[in-house]
């Protein structure tokens, strides 16, 4: 049979190592794994931000730009005048408003005051405003050297309704501007002191040249 004493000993030395092999396997797994350092993604981001942010110098070939334009026209108005009446009167038909008043006017527009024609000396496209007071209902419209400016002949129904008109009329150098009654029934006198104490503007004209 061999010696028994020395294949109990052998048994023990074994049974010994595996234990002992379990127990570090077991202190393996109770041990805490190292913390592994993880990168944060918004620093990540933050960096691209920061890239894109960066400037880029480029260089503009001049030569192939085309030559410089003509400057452009100045914004404010060309010409322009403002002329009224304050006057009593009576305007016959197809007889022109005598306006007593100049307001501010430029070279190119031309008025004596307690007259009836305006002139322009600066060919172009005009905007041309009016307005009347009369007692009576009546018609009046521009003319243009004594000819009707198609487009201008406004009305009012009664005497307290005052005749406005306006109009853009093409005008040469040299054209001369009246204000007409023109069609009414009657005669047509221009209010004073309409509704109030104090004198009044019963007719007026406003010229604006657009260009």
């Amino acid at each position: 049979m061999g010696h028994p004493e020395l294949k109990r000993k052998k048994g023990r030395k074994k049974n010994v190592f595996v234990r002992a092999w379990f127990d570090k396997l077991e202190k393996k797994f109770e041990e805490k794994p190292p913390k592994r350092k993880v990168r944060s993604k918004r620093k990540g981001v933050g960096k691209d931000i920061i890239v894109k942010k960066q400037l880029v110098s480029v260089n503009i070939n001049h030569s192939a730009l085309g030559p410089e334009g003509d400057p452009g026209t100045i914004g404010d108005l060309a010409q322009f005048g403002y002329i009224y009446n304050v006057k009593p009167q009576v305007v016959p038909i197809e007889g022109d408003v005598i306006l007593d008043t100049n307001g501010i006017l430029t070279p190119g527009i031309a008025h004596v005051p307690g007259t009836t024609q305006i002139a322009v000396s600066d060919a172009g496209k005009y905007e041309v405003h009016f307005s009347v007071s009369g007692v009576e209902p009546n018609q009046f419209a521009i003319f243009i050297n004594g000819a009707l400016a198609v487009g201008t002949v406004y009305g009012s129904g009664a005497g307290t309704q005052q005749n406005t008109g306006q109009a853009i009329l093409a005008l040469a150098c040299g054209d001369v501007l009246t204000l007409r009654n023109h069609s009414s029934t009657t005669a047509v006198t221009l209010q004073t002191q309409a509704g109030g104490t104090q004198a009044s503007i019963n007719a007026s004209v406003l010229i604006k040249k657009l260009r």
